[in-house]
């Protein structure tokens, strides 16, 4: 929840340095709308997205930057059509449909409501709406991509500490926030191959990875992989973050710290 305070304040400081000009105040907070027989999520569509819009009132850049929990996605962006104007989000996905309320603006403030088919790396759907200053909102179209880093493929760096001198490599597969990879260990206490689930997730720093592993050469040992407290954010070049055990059987220490670099 953390991260969904974060958002909320970041985008209303976005709010109050909207260039959309007036003094009746940014818009107001919208709320998740509510899906009849709602469905579990498909997919966590958390993090940056970019893309372009068209309505009747003119066409132009669009951004998100959205905290998903469970079914409940909120955060904020920014749309462009006579000049930048920036709001807040509320939605709510269902399934792989994600239901949206954006309100956006000062002084004549927009309300849009919307529908998106939602994907990995791709979200696109249509929205209507109102003015506080009158008039409607029609015919809008929106598509967005995702602006997550693309880790599938190869990693390579120095083993943590607490799995001995030596190397490890990470053949990794990426499903939008969902990881899943080979961890290949080769180092003095072990030389083994092991299977990690894991996510990356996204906050303030950017994104981040979480993940656990059994190491198969240390009986009822597990491997938790979680963000250093001062580590860099993942990207499309490195990885990295801090290895703890669960237990220090068969191993010289708990912890270690750790940098991957894509190959």
């Amino acid at each position: 929840m953390r991260g969904s305070v974060w958002l909320f304040f970041f985008t209303i400081a976005l709010l109050g340095c909207s260039s959309g000009g007036g003094g009746n105040g940014p818009a107001p907070v919208p709320t998740p709308p509510i899906v009849p027989s709602q469905q579990p999520p498909d997919l966590d569509v958390s993090g940056p997205w970019s893309g372009q819009d068209s309505d009747s009132d003119g066409a132009g850049p669009f951004s998100l930057s959205l905290h998903q929990d469970g079914g409940v996605v909120t955060g904020g962006g920014s749309i462009t059509e006579d000049r930048l104007r920036n709001g807040l989000f509320a939605g709510t996905l269902s399934a792989s449909t994600l239901y949206f309320n954006f309100n956006y603006g000062e002084n004549c403030i927009r309300l849009l409501s919307g529908t998106m088919s939602a994907g990995a790396n791709t979200m696109s759907g249509t929205f209507s709406g109102s003015k506080s200053c009158g008039g409607a909102i029609e015919n809008g179209r929106l598509t967005l991509t995702s602006g997550r880093p693309d880790v599938d493929g190869i990693w390579s760096g120095t083993a943590p500490s607490s799995l001995g001198p030596g190397t490890w490599t990470w053949q990794v597969q990426q499903d939008g926030n969902r990881i899943s990879a080979a961890v290949n260990i080769a180092t003095t206490l072990f030389h083994e191959t092991d299977s990690l689930s894991g996510a990356l997730s996204y906050g303030p720093g950017g994104f981040s990875l979480t993940g656990v592993f059994p190491l198969s050469g240390c009986a009822g040992v597990t491997a938790s992989v979680a963000p250093g407290p001062e580590g860099p954010p993942v990207t499309a070049k490195q990885l990295g973050g801090v290895l703890t055990l669960n237990n220090a059987r068969c191993t010289g220490g708990l912890a270690g710290d750790f940098l991957l670099s894509k190959q």
